[in-house]
């Protein structure tokens, strides 16, 4: 699925630096460089969701992707 404009004019962080996300509920999207949207999640602490004990469960297959195909999400 394709990002509509709406979603792309929110406030966004690139997946490297996932340690700067703030610590909110929320709802997420996981965009990739071509608009792409490749996960959508909710959490009540987007910082801790992926930078906790236990980090987002995406987290290393996005990476894997990002790697392999060279582009960034």
């Amino acid at each position: 699925m394709l990002a509509d404009n709406f979603i792309l004019k929110l406030d966004h962080i690139e997946l490297k630096n996932k340690d700067l996300l703030p610590d909110c509920s929320c709802i997420y999207y996981v965009i990739d460089e071509q608009q792409i949207v490749g996960y959508v999640g909710r959490s009540i602490n987007l910082r801790k969701r992926w930078n906790g004990e236990n980090p987002h469960h995406r987290y290393n297959q996005l990476i894997s992707i990002s790697a392999k195909a060279n582009q960034n999400f």
